[in-house]
């Protein structure tokens, strides 16, 4: 995968603009995805879960309130967070907007990895 500059980020709308959320997806792939999304401000990605996929969400400009099953924790630039399979969660933009990188992989109970090292 090469470089990725901000300023060469191809953005789409999601859910036909419904949501004031644009997207670029920067790797798609059988085992997971990453991609950057753009929130105008308030904007909400409503709350959902994942049934095979861990998702990870890394604060890139902006703010964040992720509302993990009830719990609420404000993030903002620099703040990395994780929800697990089956955990329900929601993102909830700032005043000024945010953009995060999401990364999602899949989960793979059967797998058989190392527990650390170099392979």
């Amino acid at each position: 995968m090469e470089s990725i500059s901000q300023a060469d980020i191809k953005w789409e709308e999601v859910s036909d603009g419904k949501l004031g959320i644009l997207q670029s997806v920067v790797n798609s792939m059988n085992s997971g995805m990453i991609k950057f999304l753009k929130f105008k401000p308030g904007a909400i990605y409503p709350m959902h879960y994942h049934r095979d996929r861990f998702e990870w969400v890394y604060v890139v400009e902006g703010t964040i309130e992720t509302d993990i099953e009830g719990g609420k924790k404000q993030m903002k630039k620099g703040d990395f967070h994780s929800f697990p399979v089956m955990v329900k969660h929601s993102l909830v933009a700032g005043k000024s907007g945010a953009t995060v990188i999401v990364c999602a992989l899949l989960y793979r109970g059967d797998a058989k990895l190392p527990e650390t090292g170099i392979i």
